[in-house]
This record gives C-alpha cells, sequence and structure tokens, in this order.
C-alpha cells in the first residue's frame, strides 16, 4: 500500500542472500484477478517448506500467519498515515503507470482507481494489526 515494504524486502533479500515472497504475486493472477485461497496457500507452504532463510513482504493475515509469526526473527511494521501513504501510492502510480511492478504478478499492470483510494484511505491493514497485537 505504498509503505516500501517491497523495496526493503527486495533490499533485504539481495544484502543477505536470502529468498524474498511478495504476497502480492500470491493473492494476484494477471489482470487482478484473485487466486484461490488453496493455491494462495500451497503457494506460501511451499515456500516456508523449502526456505529456512526468507524475507516476505506484504500482510495477509490468513495465510499461515501463525507459523509465519514463530518462524520470524523480526518483523517491521511501517506506519504512516493514510494521506502520506496515499501520497506514496500516487508517486508509486505515476512511475509504473501502464506497467507491471517488479514485485507484482506480470499482468497486473499499475493502477489508481477509487476502490483503491478508498482501500488506502478507509481499510488498509486494520485486521493485520488487530491479529498481530492480539
Amino acid at each position: 500500500m505504498g509503505l516500501g515494504k517491497s523495496t526493503l524486502c527486495r533490499f533485504l533479500g539481495e544484502k543477505y542472500g536470502i529468498p524474498i515472497l511478495h504476497f502480492d504475486t500470491v493473492h494476484f493472477l494477471p489482470n487482478w484477478k484473485v487466486r484461490a485461497g488453496n493455491e494462495k496457500e500451497k503457494i506460501v507452504r511451499d515456500f516456508l517448506d523449502e526456505n529456512e532463510n526468507w524475507c516476505i513482504d506484504g500482510n495477509y493475515s490468513k495465510i499461515f500467519f501463525d507459523e509465519r509469526m514463530e518462524k520470524t526473527d523480526f518483523i517491521l511494521v511501517m506506519l504512516f498515515n493514510r494521506f502520506n501513504l496515499l501520497w506514496r501510492v500516487w508517486k508509486r502510480y505515476k512511475k509504473y503507470k501502464g506497467q507491471t511492478r517488479p514485485d507484482m504478478t506480470v499482468g497486473c499492470d499499475e493502477k489508481l482507481d477509487f476502490e483503491f483510494i478508498r482501500w488506502v484511505l478507509f481499510v488498509g491493514d486494520r485486521p493485520f494489526f488487530r491479529q498481530l497485537t492480539a
């Protein structure tokens, strides 16, 4: 959501030579179609089983959340106010408009529509933070 999670994850993966997983590539199929839940779980399960050390970017709390929290050594929570996030999303949109970002499923060209703006400003990551602090 414009926080810089993917950029940081790529940096850490390169710096430490560890595999990375962008949850947006797990969640979305080309043309912004949502992948079936069992397929998402298989991708994440395979990734966790195949890798002892890793960096995962994203906050999809329904996919092996407890196991990921148990196995992780470090959790970085990035908090920005919603208007700052919207500004960052706008800058990302301008940079990648009509293209697929490096951390996104091929065929999901960058877009900025009312639905996403509403999500950034009013919905966001609340379920993740509720689960993380419970």
